[in-house]
């Protein structure tokens, strides 16, 4: 019942607070093409990366240890973007330590692909990192990935708390996710054991309550939160760059009317704690 009386206030809200202003596009901290080579902020730390044909490419693809070239851009709550060509064995670091020994890894492809294994390269899973030491692979997906070492994906990550969440354009749901409280911040970087390469890379910080994403949490974040809660859909159609888990408040892993009463609170007090 209160998560129904506190949606009958947003709403009620949502008539009295003026939404005349323009839904902004989320707050981009980097963003790199490789049109005009790497930029500076690309660490390199395993694998030799450089940038031929306007993509990120490693010289020496590998997993012992695996290679991994990071954003130098400290992060808590983010999105990554990216295009990944000829996806087979790599994947993504995410608030990783600078020395690569705690972190997560999102691995694309996989499954002993970019070792020769014919039958792999078509599914995600996680690993966590902890003093050098990679966990089993972590909730791995189906079959995505149909034509490995040929198809090109884009991808777009969501780190929010806890929360862990991978999406491919066609699905509406992450296709996978993680739940892991061991690391609060780190860095972003790439992951690449095969011939895959990588491009328009983008990182935007994710605010929990900003769900227009102009960077703070105000009256003009009702009716997107409210889109959300009701029609993800069209939420992802109207705000395609903005992180669909700013609007998941509670950081439980879910958009539902638990999130209402943490979302006024926010709103309150222009902003989360």
């Amino acid at each position: 019942m209160p998560a129904r009386i506190s949606l009958f206030h947003l709403l009620l809200l949502t008539v009295f607070v003026s939404s005349s202003s323009s839904w902004a596009a989320a707050q981009v901290i980097f963003t790199d093409d490789f049109t005009n080579g790497a930029s500076a902020s690309w660490g390199n730390q395993r694998g030799d990366w450089y940038v031929h044909d306007g993509v990120y490419d490693t010289h020496a693809p590998g997993n012992s240890p695996p290679t991994a070239s990071l954003v130098d851009i400290p992060l808590s709550d983010f999105v990554i973007e990216l295009d990944i060509n000829d996806v087979g064995d790599g994947g993504v670091w995410l608030r990783t330590d600078a020395q690569l020994q705690n972190g997560v890894l999102l691995v694309t492809g996989g499954g002993g692909y970019g070792g020769g294994n014919p039958n792999g390269g078509r599914r995600f899973y996680w690993h966590i990192v902890t003093n050098g030491n990679y966990s089993a692979a972590l909730n791995s997906t189906g079959d995505i990935i149909q034509n490995p070492g040929v198809q090109d994906i884009h991808m777009r990550i969501e780190v929010i708390g806890n929360h862990y969440y991978a999406f491919m354009p066609g699905f509406l749901m992450p296709v996978t996710t993680l739940l892991d409280s061991s690391r609060h911040s780190g860095f972003a970087g790439l992951y690449d054991y095969s011939i895959q390469t990588f491009d328009n890379v983008v990182i935007t910080r994710a605010v929990r309550g900003d769900t227009n994403c102009d960077g703070v949490v105000n009256n003009f974040d009702i009716d997107p939160f409210v889109l959300a809660l009701t029609n993800p859909a069209g939420y992802h159609a109207a705000f395609p760059s903005c992180p669909t888990s700013n609007a998941d408040v509670n950081t439980d892993g879910v958009i539902n009317n638990f999130d209402i009463d943490p979302f006024v609170t926010c709103l309150v007090n222009s902003g989360c704690s």
